[in-house]
């Protein structure tokens, strides 16, 4: 799809992504969609890629890895 020309005003609803992460979405979702909390394969390494993330976002914004939860959106993160 290529780029809009469109100027986008409304980026408290939304924010367009970055093509680095949507990359990193595509593969996260293709290669490790098995559930972190389980011992098969698939969940220890969607589980291994869970903490790595958590560990680079911790590290962004400098804070401690176990202070942050990731969560799938707004109303979930606010109860």
């Amino acid at each position: 799809m290529a780029p809009s020309r469109e100027i986008y005003l409304d980026n408290v609803a939304t924010n367009p992504p970055l093509l680095e992460v949507m990359a990193a979405v595509t593969d996260a979702m293709s290669c490790s969609f098995g559930n972190p909390s389980s011992s098969h394969r698939s969940g220890e390494w969607a589980g291994k890629l869970l903490r790595e993330s958590c560990e680079a976002v911790a590290q962004l914004i400098d804070a401690r890895s176990d202070w942050l939860t990731f969560t799938s959106g707004a109303t979930e993160a606010s109860n």
